[in-house]
């Protein structure tokens, strides 16, 4: 962890802009995630079974 403030600030200004940026870069291939005109994000709803749990991908339709 750093030592001082202006640098722990610099640490997680850095750890928050890489992160953003492995969210940006793998947008397109979550095909979960829907981003809509207005940019509100939405998760797409699961298959369930008969139980209620979530199916496996490809596994239904």
């Amino acid at each position: 962890m750093p030592d001082s403030p202006d640098d722990l600030a610099t640490y997680l200004k850095d750890a928050h802009l890489a992160a953003a940026a492995r969210l940006q870069a793998d947008y397109l291939d979550d095909a979960d995630l829907i981003i809509d005109d207005d940019g509100v994000p939405t998760l797409k709803g699961r298959h369930r079974t008969a139980a209620g749990r979530p199916m496996a991908p490809g596994s239904c339709c």
